[in-house]
């Protein structure tokens, strides 16, 4: 052993270095052979070592032990932890935390629980959370890995950036087709005809309206003062205090993004409920985890005004509530679709009350050779239906096999807040209104990359199955990559699978996913 290197012991029994070093020495005696004899070794041995008492879960002892090995100069480190497997993450992390295996560091342990494969990576998958080598991807989203610093203009140019390339792209798709773009608003001014800003006009036998929606921002006094998601990534800085209407998928993603970006974050909705049409269980866990991580929640209020300072704070009043400041109001309260200045109603097409297009199971509207498909048509606002729905025009329209509708029932969801939320299929709601007897399955769980870091967020999955059947009608989860886990679960939901055809898949161990296929 080189001059250099030190053993210092950590447990959770109170001693000092002279009784430390007295057990090992009887150690030594007990069970080193002949190797524990030379008295004038085993003292400069002993005189390396040291001990610190620790608590592995708590915070007792920690920053006395990260001061010693400073002080013994510790450049090259290897840590034995020789505990039970349950402590392994506590003690990485308090580890990490503390900034004693900063450098180059091992990890050697007891592993009492076997030999297996399962096992072997799950230990591996819980300590590489804490020892990472690659931070690159944290670098392109604004992280400063020595300071521990944010930089938000350094996110939102990236975002503003990939926008850019991705409509660069959509655009170079369309040209390689030979589409002919047409940069400029346009109106139907005849039953096969549009007439574009410039002037010019365009005959077709066919229309597809694809004109999408936009945020809905709320008639009140001071209106022009509030943002919605498309200016969201156009701020300089994240505000300190931000007010979001609503209670949707946006406003609660925004909710959790301006939160974990240390802005004040207050939620207020003009109902008693978020995320309405998820399940009830997801949408008090994510209630309940919110609330933890500081997020205000204001219910059954809308605006009354908002008035902006001198300084350029903004005075709001709610309904229900004493004026308040914030430095940003956004307004997540749903879309609408793009029809206004189209001429749709000119020329016969039906829209609906929040004016979107009203169309059959095939995307027509009442105007024979007119269709719409996507968020015009108010019937699924998610980007793949528009695009299905856009494949299924083109086959009725030009194919030949007849007209081809989009199947709108059992579309997988997700909603990116702090955990994700996934769904697909009916909630338990849904499908005791439809079905009547149905049986419930759940996994309440805390998921290993939370244990690891100390914190209490657990994980929800819920299983909803038709009794009369064994049918899998719904899957719902919450919790760390939620919506990559459900993409392949919907699969097995679309195709009718049964919760016994989920039992007898075998397990991947160690994973969230392994939840659904152990549902007892």
């Amino acid at each position: 052993m080189p001059d250099s290197s030190r053993i210092i012991g950590a447990a959770r029994s109170e001693m000092d270095d002279a009784g430390f070093r007295d057990m090992v020495a009887e150690a030594i005696a007990e069970f080193g052979g002949d190797e524990g004899g030379d008295a004038a070794c085993l003292k400069r041995f002993l005189d390396r070592v040291h001990y610190v008492p620790v608590d592995a879960r708590g915070e007792d002892g920690w920053a006395e032990l990260a001061k010693l090995m400073t002080r013994k100069g510790c450049e090259v480190r290897a840590f034995y932890f020789s505990v039970a497997p349950g402590l392994f993450g506590d003690l990485a992390e308090r580890l990490r935390l503390h900034k004693i295996a900063d450098r180059d560091s091992r990890i050697v342990v007891e592993k009492p629980f076997g030999h297996d494969l399962a096992t072997a990576r799950d230990l591996n998958a819980t300590l590489a959370a804490h020892f990472a080598e690659d931070l690159e991807d944290a670098l392109s989203f604004g992280w400063s890995i020595e300071g521990k610093s944010f930089d938000w203009v350094k996110l939102r140019d990236h975002v503003q950036k990939d926008i850019t390339r991705l409509e660069g792209l959509y655009t170079q798709t369309l040209e390689n087709h030979d589409v002919t773009l047409f940069k400029e608003r346009a109106r139907i001014t005849a039953p096969h005809e549009i007439t574009l800003e410039s002037g010019k006009t365009v005959t077709a036998k066919y229309i597809l309206i694809a004109t999408g929606a936009r945020p809905h921002v709320p008639d009140c006094d001071g209106s022009e003062h509030i943002i919605t998601s498309n200016e969201a990534f156009h701020l300089d800085e994240v505000p300190r205090r931000v007010l979001i209407l609503g209670g949707g998928y946006i406003a609660n993603e925004f909710a959790g993004i301006f939160n974990q970006f240390g802005a004040k974050v207050t939620l207020a909705n003009r109902t008693d409920t978020i995320l309405r049409s998820y399940d009830e269980a997801l949408r008090d866990r994510l209630l309940q985890i919110s609330l933890t991580k500081g997020i205000e929640f204001l219910f059954n209020t809308k605006f009354e005004y908002i008035r902006r300072r001198e300084d350029g704070a903004l005075d709001v009043k709610l309904t229900g509530h004493d004026e308040r400041v914030f430095d940003v109001v956004m307004a997540a309260t749903g879309r609408v679709a793009n029809t206004e200045g189209l001429g749709l109603e000119e020329v016969g097409v039906e829209l609906g009350e929040r004016g979107e297009v009203r169309v059959d199971e095939y995307s027509k509207t009442s105007v024979d050779h007119i269709y719409a498909v996507g968020d015009v048509t108010d019937r699924v606002q998610l980007t793949p239906v528009a695009i299905q729905e856009g494949h299924a025009f083109a086959d009725t329209v030009f194919g030949e096999d007849g007209p081809v509708k989009v199947d709108h029932s059992c579309i997988p969801s997700a909603v990116f807040s702090h955990p994700p939320i996934a769904a697909v299929g009916m909630t338990e709601g849904e499908a005791r209104d439809v079905l009547g007897n149905v049986k419930i399955y759940q996994a309440d769980f805390r998921p290993m990359k939370n244990v690891v870091a100390n914190r209490n967020e657990r994980g929800l999955y819920k299983m909803v199955v038709d009794a009369a059947n064994d049918r899998v009608v719904g899957l719902h989860m919450i919790g760390p990559d939620s919506p990559e886990i459900m993409q392949m679960a919907a699969v097995a939901v679309k195709a009718g699978l049964t919760k016994a055809d989920f039992d007898a898949t075998m397990a991947i161990h160690p994973t969230m996913a392994e939840e659904l296929v152990l549902f007892k």
